[in-house]
């Protein structure tokens, strides 16, 4: 079964990730094998990779892969390993043809489309497009109660925004509101993407999924050049497809000296808003606070075991249910804790499954 993620009006829904895994879910539910295929690097597309990323893991008896097609931005090797299963470039198909292409061999669509918040009408024809291939299997996951808020935010914008805004509801054609309004259609598209950026803005709020990331399986000291690029480079992409705002580390390598920490405050240190990095802390046993503005406070739980095998995957299994997606270099599964996570189903990137010594 392939199911293809299309890029539509602008999102304006909280918490629309849940609202993608549950369909996903359903979807995916009765096959054995799935393709999920992305185009573009939008937001609504990161979103749409997350709950497939989340899907993968619920379901890890299905072969469940992720596919990138048509990528426009150019990413290395390691990048489109981490984020793509593989990456496919239909060469007899024209850049702006590549959607059509991908509804033409889809089973499922599965779009955002609010026509008051879309900017553009090439992805209202895309959405039009797969309506008529697809029907039903075309999936708007834009709920009906939306353009009433619009409504009801568009009462409250500037008013040249707001006659815009209100002419859209009316389905007024732009020149005649240029004509009332005295002003060029230009100058109208202009209100018009404010109108609608504010509009999104104000329905979407200012809070942010918060997503934290569980980090093991790297050494202190003397990292290859290879692990240490695959880590920052894994770091950067969890920061930016993934919206990770928050790092959980073992204790033994929470300190400005390890080379762990270094790499991971490099990809951090830029990053806005402010990430945190925390690391796990044994419950009968004092944490130290670090002085780096980027360290923040420690996570406890409880320890049982004396022997440092079994300490360590104590800490291992304690980081894993404290996070939404796991990173980590495993050679060896036994005793590592990524059975563990594959039990409760969280996204595992394992970097030595991904080629480092090409990094």
């Amino acid at each position: 079964m392939r199911i293809v993620f299309l890029d539509g009006s602008g999102v304006a829904e909280p918490d629309l990730d849940r609202q993608v895994e549950k369909r996903l879910r359903a979807l995916v539910r009765d096959s054995e094998e799935v393709s999920l295929l992305y185009h573009n690097d939008s937001k609504w597309m990161q979103l749409c990779e997350w709950a497939g990323r989340r899907v993968e893991a619920a379901y890890p008896e299905k072969h469940i892969e992720r596919v990138g097609v048509g990528f426009r931005l150019p990413m290395d090797a390691l990048t489109a390993g981490l984020r793509y299963t593989r990456v496919l470039e239909p060469s007899e198909v024209e850049k702006d043809r590549v959607e059509r292409w991908m509804i033409d061999q889809a089973d499922y669509a599965v779009i955002y489309m609010q026509p008051l918040l879309c900017m553009g009408v090439r992805q209202l024809r895309i959405f039009r497009y797969a309506q008529d291939k697809l029907g039903d299997r075309c999936i708007n996951l834009c709920s009906s109660a939306t353009e009433k808020k619009i409504q009801e935010c568009a009462q409250r914008l500037p008013q040249w925004q707001r006659v815009v805004m209100e002419g859209l509801l009316m389905r007024t054609p732009k020149r005649e509101l240029a004509r009332q309004l005295g002003v060029s259609m230009t100058t109208v598209h202009s209100y018009q993407l404010a109108a609608q950026q504010e509009v999104t803005n104000a329905l979407l709020g200012t809070e942010m999924p918060s997503r934290r990331c569980a980090l093991f399986g790297f050494s202190r000291w003397r990292m290859p050049s290879c692990d240490k690029n695959a880590l920052y480079q894994a770091a950067l992409y969890l920061l930016r497809c993934c919206r990770v705002d928050s790092f959980l580390v073992p204790q033994e390598i929470y300190s400005p000296a390890t080379e762990p920490m270094q790499m991971l405050c490099a990809a951090c240190e830029n990053w806005h808003p402010k990430v945190r990095i925390t690391c796990m802390t044994p419950r009968q046993l004092g944490g130290w606070m670090s002085s780096m503005a980027i360290m923040e406070r420690e996570l406890t739980y409880e320890q049982h075991s004396t022997a440092i095998r079994h300490k360590r995957l104590e800490e291992r299994h304690a980081m894993i249910d404290a996070s939404d997606i796991l990173l980590c270099k495993v050679t060896e599964t036994w005793r590592s804790g990524l059975s563990y996570a594959r039990r409760k189903r969280i996204p595992v990137i394992n970097l030595a499954e991904y080629g480092m010594e090409k990094g």
